[in-house]
């Protein structure tokens, strides 16, 4: 299940020890394999459904999602907070997904 890229990224964490697992095995299944607010597009509101229940999953924090947004027609997004309360969302917009 490869991203489809990525929208946006600013990442500070506190400690690295505790946040690059997560970060690992949250982005793995999007098909990354580093990571250095970050946006990271799905290829389908599936993708951004199956990470969603990852996260739940995983006890973390679901700021809101997934669901449609206003932002732009098909915009749909899950946003939630990472180890160090970042906010992140994974995406998928229409058109936008290679």
């Amino acid at each position: 299940m490869p991203s489809a890229g990525v929208h946006h990224v600013d990442l500070v964490v506190s400690s690295i020890e505790r946040s690059l697992p997560f970060y690992r095995d949250l982005l793995g299944p999007l098909g990354w394999h580093g990571v250095s607010e970050v946006a990271l597009e799905a290829a389908s509101r599936a993708v951004v459904n199956e990470r969603a229940e990852w996260l739940v999953a995983q006890g973390v924090e679901i700021e809101s999602g997934p669901e449609e947004y206003w932002y732009q027609p098909g915009y749909y997004a899950v946003f939630f907070y990472d180890p160090d309360g970042v906010k992140l969302e994974i995406v998928h917009v229409p058109g936008l997904a290679a």
